[in-house]
């Protein structure tokens, strides 16, 4: 199986064969009659009494974070008092020139 930029060597199981309580950790896939079901790494699949297949994260997801998000209060408060300065010289300047 190919994913996250990697292949990945996967086993194969068949839902007839699964029992309520397997857990399946992934990489997994899952075939059945109707469908093929995916068990992607750090994701594990665990049968339920009813039969179901629940997919649950077995490992915590990593977070990035967006450029911009991790701003410094001060940096903020000094670059908005700068561009506000510059905001008031252009409107002085706007005012003389009319």
């Amino acid at each position: 199986m190919y994913c996250d930029g990697a292949y990945h060597s996967t086993p194969l199981y068949h839902a007839e064969n699964l029992h309520p309580g397997d857990r399946i950790p992934g990489p997994a896939i899952i075939t059945d009659a109707n469908a093929t079901t995916v068990v992607e790494p750090e994701w594990q699949a665990e049968v339920t009494a009813q039969g179901h297949l629940l997919l649950i994260r077995a490992a915590p997801r990593l977070t990035k974070a967006a450029i911009g998000t991790n701003g410094d209060p001060v940096m903020l408060e000094i670059f908005n008092n700068l561009f506000m300065a510059v905001a008031k010289q252009m409107d002085v300047t706007l005012a003389n020139t009319a």
